[in-house]
């Protein structure tokens, strides 16, 4: 990891430290910046960074040096612990899919969601939940660009739009951020009981200070969907549900929205959820009953037939 010791999110020091608390050894880090300070580079190092490296006086051989001993330091370090990388993503990758299981109420019991928070290491204790749907969009110029095609993000910008949200928005409030494709993101929000004012307020203003940087930075906006306050993490997937069918109200003048600020807020809980015929496909798989698979089947496809369900089209 090559960075910057003074960046808009947080210092280098910072996010080294950071990585070595939550991570371990790895990344290996090669630390910039713009001053000679003494101070700094005894820092850096007591982070055991590979190198320091002041850009005034920076080169093609220097850097190169450095990231050669850096490679060192990763090599070594994996020779150590061959079993630290590959457990560690595979943590990551489990703990997605727990949060996706929970969005979309596909956990079979209360008990069985108990076992993976534990096994996962997924922090959800908070007093309150929301869960929101973001959209990312490039400021353009409407008069240049009439159908709004322009305003897909590229995938390298995305990747690093989506880094600076989640760092960004966390120093504002506790939350986790999923990935859901290249235009779509997941928010949950962990709510304190401590907190005595308005969570919408707090929700709002975190928003809008992480898109006011993200402008800045990246020139690119936001249009975020909240669903509904919860107090049970089990409880998600309706606020969840919520969020999304919130998409399609959203506007540059309406970039955030939560689901009690519409007037026909109680239609938008009448959501369809794949979880209530999770037990009866099952079953017919099971069973090899093709009857009763069709029969399951042509219930999904009346209910999403029926114009007082809505669902976001891109």
């Amino acid at each position: 990891m090559i960075t910057d010791i003074q960046m808009p999110c947080s210092s280098g020091l910072e996010l080294r430290k950071r990585c070595r608390d939550e991570l371990g050894p790895l990344p290996v880090f090669i630390i910039l910046t713009s001053f000679e300070d003494f101070q700094y580079a005894r820092e850096a190092m007591s982070f055991r960074a590979a190198d320091y490296l002041v850009k005034i006086d920076l080169s093609p051989e220097s850097l190169t040096e450095a990231v050669k001993q850096a490679v060192e330091q990763v090599n070594l370090i994996r020779q150590k612990h061959p079993e630290f990388q590959d457990t560690r993503q595979s943590l990551l990758l489990f703990q997605e899919r727990s949060y996706i299981k929970l969005l979309n109420n596909l956990f079979e019991s209360r008990e069985q969601f108990r076992l993976q928070k534990e096994e996962f290491e997924i922090s959800l204790d908070a007093g309150s939940y929301a869960a929101a749907t973001v959209q990312f969009i490039r400021n353009t110029d409407p008069g240049n660009d009439p159908s709004g095609a322009g305003r897909d993000i590229p995938l390298n910008i995305y990747s690093q739009t989506l880094q600076m949200f989640q760092e960004l928005l966390s120093k504002y409030i506790s939350c986790h951020i999923l990935a859901l494709d290249t235009h779509f993101l997941a928010a949950i929000f962990l709510l304190d009981d401590s907190y005595t004012g308005d969570w919408k307020e707090q929700v709002r203003s975190a928003l809008e200070n992480t898109g006011k940087m993200l402008h800045n930075y990246y020139g690119v906006s936001f249009l975020a969907s909240i669903g509904g306050l919860v107090h049970d993490a089990l409880d998600l997937s309706s606020s969840y549900s919520d969020s999304r069918q919130l998409l399609p109200y959203l506007s540059d003048s309406a970039p955030i929205l939560f689901s009690d600020e519409r007037s026909d807020a109680g239609s938008l809980r009448n959501v369809f959820s794949m979880s209530l015929f999770r037990d009866d496909i099952s079953r017919a798989f099971q069973e090899l009953d093709e009857s009763s698979l069709r029969t399951t089947l042509d219930t999904i496809r009346a209910l999403l037939e029926e114009d007082h369900i809505h669902f976001p089209r891109h």
